[in-house]
C-alpha cells in the first residue's frame, strides 16, 4: 500500500481540489502566451499538504523531510517537490555549500567524490531520522509534475544512498553522474550554488492525474 492510500479518500479529494483551484487561479494572471501550465508554489504545497492530511510541517531550513505523517506507531518522513514537465529529469535534493571544502578535496578522484557526496547526503538523512523518530525505510518523496492543463502526482521511495554499490555513469566538464543501483545522482562541478541532484524518472508509482 502506498502512503497516499493510507490517507482518507475525503482528504485526498480535498487535496486535489486545492491543487485544481490554485492552478486555475494562477492561469488567470498569466502575462505570457503559451501552454496553460499550472503554477504551484512549493510553500503552498507544503502548507496545504500538512493541513489537509493532518501532518506536521517539519522543514527547518533545507532539512531532508518537509512534512511528517503519523499512522499509529508508523512515522513517515515526506519530501515534497514540484516542477514543470513530466519527462524524466534531475531535481535538486541537497545544498552542499557548507561542505564544499570536503567535496573539492576529492575532485581528482571520481569514485571518492561520488562517495563523499553520498556520505554527506546520508549523514543529513540520518540526522533527520533521529530528529523526527523515523525508520530508515518507508520514507517517501511526494512530487507533482505540471504539464499543459494538468497536475500529475507521484510517490517514490526516499532511501539512503547505498555507498557499497556506487557506479560512475558519466563524467563531463560540468557534471558527475553516478548510481547506487536504485537511483541516479548528479553533482554539478565548479558551479555556484553547489548542489546535488537526484533523477526522478516519473515511471514510479503514479498516484493520479488531474
Amino acid at each position: 500500500m502506498s502512503v497516499w492510500e493510507k490517507y482518507d479518500k475525503e482528504q485526498r479529494n480535498e487535496y486535489i481540489k486545492f491543487l485544481q483551484v490554485y492552478g486555475a487561479l494562477t492561469n488567470l494572471f498569466r502575462q505570457k502566451q503559451g501552454d496553460l501550465i499550472p503554477y504551484l508554489d512549493s510553500k503552498f504545497q507544503e502548507t496545504v499538504f500538512a493541513r489537509i492530511f493532518k501532518a506536521e510541517n517539519v522543514d527547518i531550513g533545507n532539512t531532508p523531510h518537509d512534512v511528517l505523517s503519523v499512522f499509529g506507531d508508523l512515522r513517515i518522513g515526506i519530501g515534497l517537490k514540484t516542477w514543470m514537465n513530466s519527462t524524466p529529469s534531475f531535481q535538486k535534493v541537497m545544498q552542499l555549500k557548507s561542505r564544499q571544502f570536503d567535496i573539492h578535496s576529492h575532485k581528482n578522484n571520481l569514485e571518492d567524490l561520488a562517495n563523499c557526496i553520498s556520505l554527506i547526503k546520508n549523514e543529513r538523512m540520518q540526522a533527520d531520522y533521529k530528529r523526527l523518530g523515523l525508520l530508515e525505510n518507508g520514507n517517501i518523496y511526494h512530487y507533482i509534475t505540471r504539464d499543459k492543463g494538468k497536475f500529475s502526482l507521484f510517490e517514490c521511495d526516499y532511501p539512503l544512498i547505498d555507498t557499497n554499490n556506487l557506479t560512475i555513469i558519466d563524467n563531463t566538464k560540468t557534471a558527475l553522474l553516478w548510481s547506487d543501483g536504485k537511483k541516479q545522482y548528479k553533482y554539478t562541478i565548479d558551479f555556484a550554488p553547489i548542489d546535488a541532484f537526484e533523477a526522478f524518472m516519473n515511471n514510479e508509482q503514479i498516484i493520479t492525474e488531474e
